[in-house]
């Protein structure tokens, strides 16, 4: 079938522990979109990890894990030292979702990163304006917040959009935001595919609510371990070290926040992280939205998968 399905939504809203449910009952697999998770090494503070579930049912593999025997791709595909785009993720999450389709099995495309959703489902091209060396070592020189306000000026939707709190992100927005004679590539191939969007949603309170207990929750399991092993690897000074969660760990380890600070800037951080995530995922008329605050909206998410799978009959 070139049928696939889209879990998106933003942060903490359980996307994952339901595409696993979700794949137990279709034979499916998953495949993630989201940028953090690629990297290796990064498993607490980008979610990888559940904090609300044992470890042991977690085998880690090059490029993918199984969770409770279901595998997960774009885990662990790239080292944190290394350069990773969303063109770089879009073509191996393409051979993903082929061989998912080869073997038979249904493909999930779960995650919080819109950007990367739209690309690898054909909505967005990817950009193919070249990196400006120049540009990038002079922009690596200005601060996060010198990045913000450039950015704010120079383009204002995109401000809106992606994580303002990762210099590397924000460095290619300006680059490709001053670019002259702006082009981009043809649509990924993976438009042709029939698409159904669920989306996880509740009222803002929770959604904060939700991710505040997340907040917690990693640093009683080891986020701060995890980050000083990070250091001690050396990757202090690569992007992903420089965006949310970790960024303030590494404040909080070299003893420029207490603990207290540390966790309230990454609740804050991550509030409008998902105030970011809804604006993007709210331009999408096609996403079907379920509120996580309501109960039994995993059982209406079940039967709406169910009637697409088998054309829109009602089966349940």
């Amino acid at each position: 079938m070139n049928k696939a399905v889209v879990i998106c939504g933003p942060t903490s809203t359980g996307k994952t522990s339901l595409a696993l449910r979700l794949c137990k009952a279709f034979n499916g697999e998953i495949i993630s979109a989201d940028s953090r998770q690629a990297y290796k090494y990064m498993d607490i503070g980008t979610g990888k990890l559940p904090v609300d579930k044992s470890f042991s049912q977690i085998e880690k593999y090059d490029g993918f894990w199984k969770v409770i025997g279901i595998p997960i791709y774009m885990y662990d595909v790239v080292s944190p030292a290394k350069s990773y785009s969303v063109y770089n993720y879009s073509k191996k999450a393409q051979n993903e979702l082929l061989s998912i389709q080869e073997r038979q099995k249904f493909p999930f495309i779960v995650g919080g990163t819109g950007f990367y959703i739209d690309v690898l489902t054909g909505k967005k091209p990817i950009s193919n304006i070249p990196p400006n060396i120049k540009l990038r070592e002079e922009l690596n020189k200005k601060s996060l917040e010198e990045l913000q306000s450039i950015l704010r000026k120079t383009n204002e939707n995109k401000y809106a959009l992606i994580d303002i709190n990762n210099k590397a992100r924000l460095i290619r927005a300006v680059e490709i935001s001053q670019s002259k004679g702006v082009q981009n590539t043809e649509k990924d191939k993976n438009c042709s595919l029939d698409i159904l969007s669920i989306g996880l949603t509740a009222p803002r309170k929770f959604l904060y609510g939700k991710a505040d207990w997340w907040v917690e929750k990693i640093v009683e399991k080891g986020i701060i371990l995890e980050t000083k092993n990070l250091l001690d690897y050396g990757f202090r000074e690569t992007a992903p070290m420089k965006g949310m969660v970790y960024s303030s760990a590494v404040d909080y380890l070299d003893e420029k926040i207490p603990l207290s600070d540390m966790k309230q800037k990454v609740k804050w951080d991550i509030h409008g992280y998902i105030r970011r995530q809804l604006t993007w995922f709210g331009r999408n008329a096609k996403i079907r939205w379920f509120n996580i605050a309501e109960k039994g909206f995993d059982i209406e998410v079940l039967k709406t998968v169910q009637s697409f799978l088998d054309g829109g009959k009602k089966i349940l």
